[in-house]
């Protein structure tokens, strides 16, 4: 087993860009929104940036399972925070459900619905909606350039 994975060699460039971008995405969106989200959501959207510049050709960074995740981890954590019992495992495990049944996957989505199941904040949901709509749209315009890292 090798520390250091093997194609650092001939993709370093790329190493270093997408990983650059990924942490720079993130910087400009706090920019504008950090005044208005908690840590565990802006930990999900770190998450989604991550996915979206070092895999992006996996299912889960297409736009549809970032923007369609994201969203339906915003809805249900916000519903789960007021309707559930347990809010906390409800939000996660009914998440999860409605992505894989709805073709969405995106696993950072799972945070978003812990997030806003512990702290609902519409704003909050908003952020998560906007930060994927930017990161999908930046990757969208790059997806050119960007190689798949893993």
């Amino acid at each position: 087993m090798e520390i250091i994975d093997e194609k650092v060699r001939k993709k370093w460039k790329n190493y270093l860009w997408q990983s650059a971008i990924a942490g720079l995405s993130i910087a400009v969106i706090l920019v504008f929104f950090a005044s208005i989200v908690g840590l565990v959501i802006v930990a999900a959207v770190g998450a989604t940036s991550f996915t979206v510049f070092t895999i992006p050709n996996h299912k889960t960074a297409r736009a549809r399972s970032v923007f369609g995740g994201q969203a339906i981890g915003a809805i249900v954590g916000l519903i789960c925070s007021t309707f559930f019992l347990d809010p906390i495992r409800g939000g996660v495990s009914l998440a999860a459900l409605l992505m894989v049944t709805l073709n969405a996957e995106h696993p950072p989505a799972a945070g978003t619905a812990l997030g806003l199941s512990i702290d609902p904040s519409p704003e909050g949901a908003l952020f998560v909606l906007a930060a994927s709509g930017i990161l999908s749209l930046t990757g969208f315009l790059l997806s050119e350039y960007l190689k798949d890292l893993t």
